[in-house]
């Protein structure tokens, strides 16, 4: 029923690859293929003509610690293999963000992707999206249907396993979401503040003070209620939450960044409601949060 809602409408969907400092010589193919070709081969066969474009963002920063090695014409590893991977689907590119700044989890690299899709379509909904979320077709129409059904709804999150372990789990977050293209736009994306390059610090229990980043998806929420109190995000996959697939090494540098981020978390949340709502507490503001949720 939703599918059929949902006739014609199409999306395009943005991701984040890289791999950490990595040369022709020490590109990882088999990880690429397995983290990479494989989940977006499998999104693009389920959800058929629904992607009308992908676009997969990597780091190309010469400023930045993980940056792949960038070749004289401006491509990394990644951004070749992607090509090579995706030669017969047009719908797939790989580009390059030149900004990337001190967070693993760059907001501006999907800032990047977005504009992108902005600017090369007429799509009206955009997803941001982590190759590790297996991705149910049925989410995503119903997210679209959520879309659809309620002018003011911004955003739709989904639901992954364990949500109800963390408080950040609770929230849109960029491993999946979809937006409004068109207000993604007139908000100016994501904030650059939350890619950490004030170098401010929070503390953590588990790691002490860590980088004051990442969480731009909790704060572009917070943002959009600062614009319009009438404005909604929603939530979807209750019943059925996304399998999460980080298995990473823990010894890894990608599996300690991934412990890393999440012990950070709720600290950044908290920064964050002081941020855009400094003039009350940070618990008025969490509720403020959640009360303009709809769940399904």
């Amino acid at each position: 029923m939703l599918q059929d809602r949902s006739q014609g409408v199409h999306i395009g969907v943005v991701a984040r690859s890289f791999q950490i400092r990595a040369t022709d010589e020490t590109f990882d193919h088999n990880l690429f293929r397995e983290k990479v070709v494989v989940p977006v081969k499998q999104l693009l066969a389920q959800t058929g003509h629904l992607v009308q474009k992908l676009v997969i963002v990597t780091n190309a920063d010469v400023r930045s610690a993980y940056a792949e090695e960038i070749a004289a014409d401006g491509t990394t590893p990644t951004m070749r293999a992607v090509r090579a991977a995706f030669a017969d689907d047009a719908r797939v590119e790989a580009i390059a963000c030149t900004d990337w700044g001190k967070n693993v989890g760059s907001g501006n690299a999907l800032n990047v992707g977005d504009s992108y899709i902005n600017g090369t379509t007429d799509l009206e909904f955009v997803l941001n999206w982590s190759p590790e979320m297996a991705v149910l077709p049925r989410h995503l129409y119903r997210a679209i249907d959520m879309m659809l059904d309620r002018p003011a709804m911004q955003v739709v999150g989904f639901y992954r396993e364990m949500w109800w372990e963390r408080t950040q789990w609770n929230i849109v977050q960029n491993t999946i979401a979809l937006y409004r293209l068109s207000t993604l736009m007139a908000m100016g994306g994501f904030a650059r503040k939350c890619d950490g390059d004030d170098g401010v610090m929070v503390q953590t229990e588990e790691y002490g003070p860590v980088l004051r980043a990442g969480m731009e998806d909790f704060h572009y929420v917070l943002r959009l209620l600062r614009r319009n109190r009438e404005y909604r995000h929603g939530i979807v996959g209750l019943e059925a939450p996304l399998e999460w697939h980080v298995d990473f090494d823990p010894q890894s540098e990608r599996g300690k960044n991934h412990l890393r981020k999440v012990a950070r978390q709720y600290a950044v949340m908290r920064e964050w409601c002081k941020d855009v709502f400094p003039e009350q507490d940070v618990y008025e503001t969490l509720n403020q949060y959640f009360e303009s949720r709809i769940s399904q």
